[in-house]
């Protein structure tokens, strides 16, 4: 095995010098593609995993957080003429210049682990490990995309605008002064972020018009999600955003992002049975072998969902109807998820503790009581007759 590391500046098809690499080192059969800020985890590497009848294999990647995952095909069979598509956050082509289409899933993983001097730090996304986040950062994609976008190769991609999308969308959330619409609804969007706002949605939009019907799954099932997310959290458009997150289960039910979103977006306009339905959903739904596969909605929003939709069933107009298979169920992935969740999304300041406190009480009182403080439904950031 051996490393395959792109240089700067990049281009679109980069050819990765797998030719060299072949002088070099004569029996070569693969060649594992990595960043230089991942680090992998030699425990899951075996070589005799690999095949000479498969063109490609698909690795996990762990961002530095340690709560999500995606999937990529960097891992190749060793052949002449192997390229990198696109100007930025480049996709694996074949020497025909397709992407691989049969491609088997490893159990390999690999870890993002910036040091303090990095690429990013060399051409000016800041210094240490946030550079990858920065506002310069994102400014520099942005900046390769409109190069792609213009490139007629690439113009209207499924990747070209996904990623124009995103970035608009980060360059919103990591403007000077932002502050969550959702979680602060009298703040307002300075011009400048509404139009990153704009084109956030306009991009990605255009990307589902185009490409729904298309083999780019990941991209398009992205996009309604993002959408989604930007109707519920910026927008304050949860009759839109419902609609999107409707859309985004149709179009793939093996994911639990739109799922356990829409469970709470039903709790917060008190609808408990559908909020009870869709988080049940949600934790009934295994982490799928997928890109972009986020830990944290399956191992901390979901089992904190389900224990406030369970309180949601047995408290019910402050009058409690104890049962016990809520209670034990709710109790249990309470646990869960405060084992797992190292943070919180969206969600209200002490709602770990309001839940506690209600099972706590609940359990002292069991039967037949009436509480004094319905802990149970989280404190709305918006009016409950705006939803």
């Amino acid at each position: 095995l051996s490393s395959c590391y792109k240089t700067l500046p990049l281009y679109n098809s980069t050819t990765c010098p797998s030719s060299d690499l072949c002088r070099k080192f004569p029996h070569i059969s693969h060649i594992f593609m990595v960043d230089p800020d991942w680090k992998p985890d030699m425990k899951t590497i075996n070589k005799n995993d690999l095949e000479l009848n498969i063109d490609a294999y698909q690795f996990k990647i762990w961002d530095r957080s340690g709560m999500s995952t995606r999937q990529t095909d960097w891992l190749a069979l060793q052949q002449k003429n192997l390229t990198f598509a696109y100007y930025v956050h480049e996709d694996f082509r074949l020497p025909n210049g397709l992407p691989p289409l049969v491609v088997k899933q490893l159990d390999w993983e690999v870890h993002e682990v910036e040091a303090n001097i990095t690429w990013h730090t060399n051409v000016g996304h800041g210094i240490g490990a946030k550079a990858t986040f920065t506002y310069e950062r994102y400014l520099f994609d942005l900046d390769l995309l409109y190069q792609e976008q213009s490139d007629p190769d690439f113009k209207d991609s499924a990747h070209t605008l996904f990623y124009l999308g995103i970035v608009h969308a980060a360059l919103l959330e990591g403007s000077t002064g932002y502050q969550s619409p959702f979680l602060n609804p009298d703040i307002k969007l300075s011009s400048k972020m509404q139009q990153h706002l704009e084109l956030h949605i306009l991009y990605l939009e255009r990307m589902v018009d185009l490409h729904i019907g298309s083999i780019f799954t990941e991209y398009v099932y992205l996009s309604i999600r993002w959408l989604a997310y930007a109707h519920q959290f910026i927008l304050l458009r949860p009759d839109e955003a419902m609609n999107r997150y409707y859309q985004c289960i149709k179009y793939d039910p093996e994911r639990v992002d739109c799922k356990i979103e829409l469970s709470k977006l039903y709790t917060f306009r008190n609808d408990h049975d559908s909020a009870w339905d869709w988080a049940i959903s949600s934790l009934e739904t295994s982490i799928p072998t997928k890109a972009w596969t986020h830990s944290y909605m399956y191992v901390c929003a979901t089992p904190l969902q389900v224990a406030r939709a369970a309180l949601n069933k047995i408290v019910v107009d402050k009058q409690l109807e104890y049962n016990e298979y809520y209670f034990a169920l709710g109790i249990f992935q309470l646990n869960q998820a405060m084992s797992n969740c190292k943070t919180l999304i969206h969600e209200p300041e002490g709602i770990f503790q309001e839940v506690i406190d209600t099972y706590s009480y609940i359990f002292k009182l069991k039967r037949g009581s009436t509480l004094t403080k319905k802990y149970c439904v989280p404190r709305l950031p918006l009016g409950r007759d705006e939803y």
